[in-house]
């Protein structure tokens, strides 16, 4: 089964069961109240790629978030329902907590999800090759890391209304501005 990744548990949290989280996307809405989620049981975070924001197993067990509330250094604390005590929690360490694609639903027309962004062809608005989408990251600024036509290091192209005219997910095109600086 392939699941966007929300998550990696650490530790339990306290005697109640509640677990230690690492998000990867905070923001998402993910992160609340009776979301239904999936745990890769037992997987490394370690071993994962960081790059990923999917991971397929056919080892997955679903659950439900039953709450959720800020932790330390940028982590929750999460109660799943299956976990009523610290030792069913304990066992928890190492999973991945994650959302099938379509259980995310429905996008605008100028929106994408990051995780489909990879191989996606990046052309000026005169239809110059630029690139190709290595991935898109949340930083202080959402932006793309493109690995350039002509080959060399990846540089970083700002997902802002300045540099972007549009974007294609059916075609899995970008389309940018070429603003003074931007390309290396």
């Amino acid at each position: 089964m392939k699941l966007i990744v929300l998550g990696a548990v650490t530790r339990a949290h306290g005697l109640r069961g509640e677990i230690e989280v690492v998000p990867f996307h905070p923001s998402s809405p993910r992160w609340s109240a009776g979301t239904d989620v999936w745990l890769v049981l037992g997987h490394d975070p370690a071993t994962r790629d960081r790059e990923a924001d999917t991971i397929e197993s056919d080892d997955v067990e679903p659950d439900g978030i039953v709450a959720v509330r800020p932790g330390a250094k940028g982590r929750f604390i999460v109660r799943l329902a299956r976990c009523n005590d610290r030792n069913t929690a304990e066992a928890l360490r190492g999973s991945v907590l994650g959302v099938p694609p379509e259980a995310l639903g429905e996008l605008q027309e100028d929106e994408f999800w990051f995780h489909e962004v990879s191989g996606w062809s990046v052309v000026t608005v005169g239809g110059e090759p630029v690139g190709t989408v290595v991935r898109a990251v949340d930083l202080t600024t959402q932006l793309f890391e493109v690995r350039p036509t002509s080959g060399g290091e990846t540089f970083y192209i700002p997902i802002i209304e300045d540099v972007i005219e549009r974007i294609d997910r059916t075609e899995g095109v970008v389309t940018i501005h070429l603003l003074d600086g931007l390309l290396p």
